[in-house]
């Protein structure tokens, strides 16, 4: 019965939270559909769903297989509960009802469980966040070449103005991948005590210095990447009198 209450009441929370959303989603289709254009609406409509989806994958599939490696190496999870207990459990007993301290020692119980929903969820929610590049994906998806290159580079101008900026999009998006990712095992391995931090140095557990290192090492790929994707922006730079990549630009920068 509670379970269906919660239903219910997630259902109700989702139906006010984008009711707006809806209202204006129906009026466009009234305009779309008036100008006999409601083929554009649609297109544009999937693409913003189809990458709510894939986006949200993106995010929410490898953020939950981190989890999944990151609970269930080093030391137990046990030791989060026995956490809760020794020092969360003695501050908010005094304050607590015995049905207020079940629930929470409820919580902690399934943590895992709860975690790794809320870690689904807020990927998918991310994703629904990218449905706002639909323009930058159906640029890059349908572009083509003005068979004109670039002097430094060699590359046809189509590249710079339909694969670029989406080709952006894409790092940037790893980039927070990754950073969610170091942030998420190295919160799961502190509260297991896999990490602890002294005075003069930083102790891991072997099997938790592999999964870090493994993300770090991803982490500094990307970034190495990031660079050979800065020097195109080169064509973009205003450090001149010009707009464009100068002299300095083209042999300091390069």
């Amino acid at each position: 019965m509670k379970r269906r209450y919660l239903i219910l009441a997630a259902l109700l929370f989702l139906v006010v939270l984008y009711f707006g959303k809806m209202v204006n989603l129906y009026t466009d289709w009234l305009w779309f559909s008036a100008l006999n254009f409601s083929p554009v609406f649609l297109k544009v409509l999937g693409t913003k769903l189809l990458l709510s989806i894939i986006f949200g994958l993106f995010f929410a599939v490898p953020l939950a297989i981190n989890f999944i490696i990151a609970w269930r190496i080093g030391n137990p999870a046990s030791h989060i509960i026995e956490f809760f207990f020794q020092h969360i459990r003695p501050i908010i007993s005094p304050n607590a009802d015995a049905n207020t301290l079940a629930m929470i020692e409820k919580i902690f119980t399934n943590l895992f469980k709860i975690v790794l929903i809320f870690i689904i969820f807020l990927g998918l929610v991310i994703g629904v966040g990218f449905s706002y590049i639909w323009k930058p994906y159906l640029v890059f998806l349908n572009s083509t070449a003005f068979n004109l290159v670039d002097p430094i580079f060699s590359k046809d101008i189509g590249f710079y103005v339909f694969k670029l900026p989406f080709i952006g999009i894409l790092y940037n998006s790893t980039m927070v991948l990754l950073i969610l990712a170091l942030i998420e095992a190295a919160s799961v391995h502190f509260l297991k005590g896999n990490i602890k931090i002294t005075a003069r140095k930083l102790n891991l557990v072997p099997s938790v210095r592999n999964q870090m290192l493994v993300l770090f090492a991803l982490f500094l790929l990307l970034i190495s990447g990031g660079y050979n994707l800065e020097l195109y922006n080169l064509l973009y730079s205003r450090h001149g009198v010009v707009f464009g990549a100068t002299y300095t630009d083209v042999n300091v920068l390069l």
